[in-house]
């Protein structure tokens, strides 16, 4: 899928391979970045649709169904506008205003939030169908603009991180993520616990809303280099400007197909990131698992949340260092294998106690997934000299829906055979993951890696 530089394609800035930070504006822009997942975890984890958003919901309306349902509406938002997304990034790229749409995108999502904060507010408790039918909408709509800004995202880090940077960066960028995330659950419960309902949830929504708004302000802080692969306000004088002629440009489905026809390394990626999606419906309900075979408390399951989430922090940072130093992506394998030894335990736990390995191996496997989801797409968009944007969409758009169907089908196996089956299905499945992902890792090798030892990535076409 290597194609020769022609007019869409736009000059990157120069760096050399022996000196990373060599990038224009490198630590700035990895400080801004690190920031900004910082400071939207801050504010999105007050809005939270693991816990305060079903919550809120589940004191409204009997039905379940709709208090569990935000994750799979998380997902599902995220994934729909990717492609339109794209193909935003791919315009806007050409102006040098990625960061621009990636703004505008996040911003339209959080008027819907304002309107129904302002709806609690004039509704109290007396409408409880209206109120859950408008924040269920509203998260969506907040999700789906998220998710156009997605490609544009990816594209900009590709361009403003080296990539022999990006693996650092992204386990610095995780673990800021999960300390606002440990600050703003606690911050949450302190003003749901300070206030009668709903207006308890009116000032934790409140909240979260001003900081994900004031958050794109950091974000925008970034230094996007200009078309013609200069950062900062100006081009030097007497470089002429890029030229940006559409006319021979493929639409974008012939572009997604031009992908799954021709790279093999990302079929590969795919089938084992939809893999680990299978095997995900272990981790699921290894909570569900304590409470029902081991009697596990309420704090018992608090306990577990913070393993999981310390051990993540842990796997971060260690992938990051770890993919950073050898160059290839042994998350794909190490990530894999620890998520299999997990489910083994599981299927074994007999005390509270045991299950601590098990909820340490899901948030090391977490962690894996995360950094695959991250990096790997970015990288083989670069080694096909292809548009980053439409790699993203396309791998997003195949793996979430096995994110999202495997928890079900986990439910429907534990209920028909329990919980040591789900644990079976999604050993075999990281088994398989492992394995596939072992390929993976040998296609990504560093000598496979064309055009990144001269300048800082290949020419990206857009």
């Amino acid at each position: 899928m290597r194609r020769p530089p022609d007019a869409t394609t736009r000059p990157i800035p120069q760096a050399r391979d022996d000196d990373p930070w060599s990038v224009p504006d490198a630590r700035r822009n990895i400080l801004v970045l690190v920031l900004d997942g910082f400071f939207f975890a801050l504010g999105y984890n007050f809005l939270s649709p693991i816990s305060i958003l079903p919550v809120f919901i589940a004191r409204l309306t009997p039905v379940d169904l709709f208090a569990g349902s935000f994750t799979a509406l998380d997902q599902i938002a995220i994934a729909i506008p990717q492609f339109i997304g794209a193909k935003w990034a791919d315009r806007f790229a050409q102006k040098g205003r990625r960061k621009w749409l990636k703004a505008y995108t996040n911003l339209s999502g959080r008027i819907p939030i304002a309107l129904t904060i302002v709806t609690i507010a004039v509704l109290g408790d007396s409408h409880p169908s209206i109120l859950v039918a408008t924040v269920m909408l509203a998260f969506f709509l907040f999700r789906l603009a998220e998710g156009a800004g997605v490609p544009a995202y990816f594209d900009l880090i590709g361009l403003v991180i080296h990539p022999r940077l990006r693996p650092r960066y992204f386990s610095w960028q995780q673990a800021a993520t999960a300390v606002g995330s440990i600050v703003s659950a606690f911050g949450a419960r302190w003003v749901l616990g300070a206030l009668p309902f709903p207006w308890n949830f009116v000032a934790s929504f409140s909240v979260g809303l001003t900081l994900v708004v004031a958050v794109t302000g950091v974000f925008l802080q970034v230094r996007e280099p200009r078309p013609d692969g200069v950062s900062g306000p100006a081009a030097p004088a007497g470089v002429p400007p890029t030229r940006h002629d559409n006319s021979d440009r493929p639409s974008w489905h012939q572009s997604v197909v031009a992908i799954w026809r021709t790279d093999g390394s990302f079929q590969r990626l795919v089938l084992t990131r939809a893999l680990i999606g299978i095997a995900g419906m272990a981790p699921a309900y290894y909570a569900v698992s304590a409470v029902r075979r081991l009697a596990a408390s309420d704090m018992d399951a608090a306990t577990f949340g913070l393993i999981a989430l310390g051990s993540q922090l842990v796997g971060t940072l260690m992938w990051g260092e770890i993919v950073a130093r050898s160059r290839r992506p042994w998350f794909l394998v190490g990530g894999t294998i620890i998520g299999a030894l997990g489910a083994l335990v599981a299927t074994s736990a007999t005390s509270i106690t045991s299950m601590y390995p098990v909820f340490v191996a899901m948030g090391f496997g977490t962690s894996a997934q995360i950094m695959c989801d991250m990096s790997l797409p970015m990288q083989l968009a670069e080694r096909a000299e292809a548009s980053r944007g439409m790699y993203v969409a396309s791998y997003n758009t195949v793996i979430i829906p096995f994110s999202i169907a495997a928890p079900v089908v986990g439910g429907a196996i534990s209920a028909i055979s329990g919980f040591d089956a789900v644990n079976g299905v999604s050993f075999v499945a990281y088994c398989l993951a492992a394995a596939s992902g072992a390929t993976v890792v040998r296609m990504l090798g560093p000598r496979s890696r064309p055009g990144v030892s001269a300048r800082f990535g290949p020419a990206v076409r857009n």
